[in-house]
């Protein structure tokens, strides 16, 4: 006859031990469980990050955009300013958004706006240097808030802390790579001439 498994046993006695409820035979459990509160306390961030959102040719052709370009960057940066993780600058930021829109035919029979978006990460170690984080993408929709929202969860997608770092250690790199080329240790020196 088998005995009765450990945690019944402690049962009946009305005392559970630690260390038989916690199976110290199995290290890899206890690995993963320091690995993943590492993981997610790493996604705490202290600071939110920066937000700028573009306009084509920065802005210059302001009166000629159609008013449902300026109605999708209001409504996004609106979502934007009430998410705790970004804030919004008109300074140069970590995040750039650029967002471009064209109205529909007035003569079509759908009332429907297009936008095409683009989201680059600017890393404070080499700001000089834009990472893509995604492709550019189309948004289709009848409102400039239902394009913006779509917009802004492509943005909330592409921006995971995770992400960032991924791309940050990819940039770096990137980095390391150009500046190890022998024609191009006098710019990465700092010292142009």
């Amino acid at each position: 006859m088998r005995p009765a498994p450990a945690f019944l046993n402690s049962q009946r006695s009305g005392r559970l031990s630690m260390f038989k409820a916690a199976n110290l035979r199995r290290p890899g459990a206890g690995l993963f469980g320091a690995l993943l509160f590492l993981a997610l306390a790493s996604q705490v961030r202290a600071e939110p990050r920066t937000v700028r959102v573009e306009e084509p040719e920065d802005g210059a052709h302001h009166f000629m955009l159609p008013p449902i370009n300026l109605d999708v960057i209001k409504a996004f940066s609106d979502r934007v300013v009430a998410n705790d993780r970004f804030t919004l600058t008109k300074a140069p930021a970590e995040l750039v958004v650029f967002i471009f829109c064209v109205d529909s035919d007035k003569d079509s029979l759908v009332k429907i706006d297009f936008c095409t978006y683009k989201i680059e990460y600017r890393s404070k170690n080499a700001p000089e240097f834009n990472m893509p984080l995604g492709t550019p993408s189309l948004v289709a929709g009848f409102t400039a808030s239902e394009i913006a929202e779509y917009i802004f969860q492509s943005f909330i997608t592409a921006t995971l802390e995770t992400k960032l770092s991924v791309t940050d250690s990819e940039l770096t790199f990137r980095v390391a790579e150009f500046c190890s080329k022998p024609a191009n240790r006098v710019p990465c020196s700092g010292k142009l001439r």
